[in-house]
């Protein structure tokens, strides 16, 4: 898997659990363990991954 540069990264659930989100890929957000920096990166599509942080902060998950 690719490994991608996190030049805006942040964690989207600001709690600090070690989550780091790019949010400056047009279309694609890819998510690393924030303790493996050099680790892989899974890929989501840009509303799936959207959707999945809106249904966490809304405790739907």
């Amino acid at each position: 898997m690719r490994n991608f540069p996190c030049a805006t990264c942040r964690d989207p659930f600001l709690r600090g659990n070690r989550v780091e989100a790019a949010t400056d890929l047009p279309g694609n957000v890819p998510v690393r363990d924030s303790k493996d920096l050099h680790g892989p990166a899974l890929v989501f599509p840009a509303a799936g991954w959207s959707a999945f942080v809106s249904a966490v902060k809304g405790a739907a998950l």
